[in-house]
């Protein structure tokens, strides 16, 4: 019976070492190291000894805990392996190459960071989000006959298996288009929450430009959120990194306002346009619809540099 299947399975001491395998790899992302071949170098087999020691604790761990499952969760996610932020010296770089838990998200996985960061999941514009809410031939990352599933590397259990771990031209693409059409739909809609309640400008308004050293200062306050809230960046206020960020600000801005008139005119591009609600899709009571100073659209743009960067949908 599998009854008796399964107790004889979990008495072989090879299950034990097979649970640590997959539940390692499902966490960190990361296949554990394959035994060194015989011309090897040194620094290779340190790092499969290193590992090798930590997997065996784990183990050890894990029977002794009666072959707990959240016990070997939770080592796992204590171990260095898991945690480790970075290196103290160079001494040991080459021997710990390959360490880090670092990946690059499924697409169920972007699917669900998309909605964390941004309140709403990729299917579209935003007007239409209230028909597109409930179903999955929507979600740009979810339908692989329409949209981006397989593209992204999904797998559909049948003819594709495997999951692609190192992104592609087409991956690439797809990101970009993502960071582009998330920042035109987020960037509108989160200003239509009072300030206290925005995920992504709780710090500028859409009047905010850099006329007086108290609005840039809000400017960079808001860079830094941005950069904290999309990439997880901890960065100081003087950061090189925000510094850079600004400057795209202000130099699209400046262009955007210099052709408003001309090129560009003081409304939203269409789509990024918010008139119904986001659930409802009953008529907003004060749509957004304008953008006569092109701060929106400044904005959008920094959105989108932040989410097309790699550390968006690697973690």
């Amino acid at each position: 019976s599998l009854q008796w299947l399964a107790s004889q399975m979990a008495v072989d001491p090879r299950f034990n070492d097979a649970m640590v395998r997959i539940v390692y790899n499902g966490l960190t992302g990361a296949e554990p190291l394959a035994p060194p071949g015989d011309n090897a170098t040194e620094a290779e087999w340190d790092a499969y000894n290193a590992e090798s020691v930590q997997l065996d604790a784990l183990k050890d761990s894990f029977v002794a805990n009666n072959q707990n499952l959240k016990t070997l969760i939770k080592e796992i996610v204590l171990s260095p392996y898991f945690r480790a932020d970075g290196l103290t010296t160079e001494s040991f770089a080459i021997v710990h190459e390959d360490t880090g838990a670092a990946r690059l998200l499924s697409p169920e996985m972007l699917h669900r960071k998309i909605n964390a960061l941004l309140g709403f999941e990729w299917r579209g514009p935003l007007d239409l989000y209230s028909v597109a809410k409930d179903n999955d031939r929507r979600a740009r990352l979810l339908d692989d006959r329409q949209y981006y599933h397989q593209i992204y590397g999904g797998i559909d259990s049948f003819v594709v298996t495997q999951r692609l771990t190192e992104p592609n031209g087409l991956m690439v693409a797809v990101q970009e288009r993502m960071g582009n059409e998330l920042a035109c739909y987020a960037v509108p809609n989160d200003f239509l929450t009072a300030a206290e309640q925005r995920l992504l400008m709780p710090f500028v308004e859409t009047t905010t430009q850099p006329t007086s050293s108290a609005n840039q200062e809000a400017i960079m306050q808001n860079i830094q959120h941005l950069h904290s809230h999309l990439l997880a960046e901890d960065l100081a206020i003087d950061d090189p990194e925000l510094q850079l960020t600004y400057q795209l600000f202000i130099s699209t801005l400046e262009a955007g306002q210099a052709a408003v008139g001309s090129t560009e005119d003081g409304n939203l591009p269409f789509l990024c346009r918010r008139t119904n609600d986001l659930l409802t899709g009953d008529d907003l009571a004060s749509p957004l619809t304008t953008d006569p100073n092109y701060v929106i659209r400044a904005w959008i743009a920094v959105a989108a540099y932040l989410m097309s960067d790699y550390r968006f949908v690697y973690e």
